[in-house]
């Protein structure tokens, strides 16, 4: 997907992080998909990369996507996101749009079998 299908960005980099990751839970961008550069992020929505970066640190904090120098940033798979975590919640609100052939219809089951494990990444057992 490109950034052109995203709506229109206004506000911090705490919306931004919202815009970006609603995109990512609606499935526009696959497990293991290249994601944006930081500097193609900037220009699309016209902020500086310094917002682009605290962005995605949120959004890397949450488990979304992998950062690596050199690399660059990858969208990571469905069961290495925080689910849990309360800005995953809150990206959550409101989403309509889950696709499920773009691999994230999995994500409302992912969320009812973590939280009924007793925990993010729990199996249920204990040692």
């Amino acid at each position: 997907m490109t950034l052109d299908a995203l709506p229109p960005h206004q506000g911090g980099a705490e919306h931004l992080a919202r815009l970006l990751a609603q995109a990512l839970l609606a499935g526009h961008w696959q497990p293991g998909d290249t994601f944006p550069r930081e500097l193609d992020i900037s220009r699309h929505f016209a902020v500086s990369r310094n917002q682009v970066r605290n962005a995605l640190t949120s959004l890397t904090a949450a488990g979304l996507l992998e950062r690596t120098a050199g690399r660059g940033t990858l969208v990571r798979e469905i069961g290495d996101w925080h689910l849990l975590d309360p800005l995953m919640s809150e990206w959550m609100t409101g989403l309509v749009n889950l696709d499920p052939s773009a691999g994230t219809g999995d994500l409302r089951f992912s969320l009812l079998r973590r939280a009924g494990s007793g925990g993010a990444g729990g199996t249920g057992s204990s040692s």
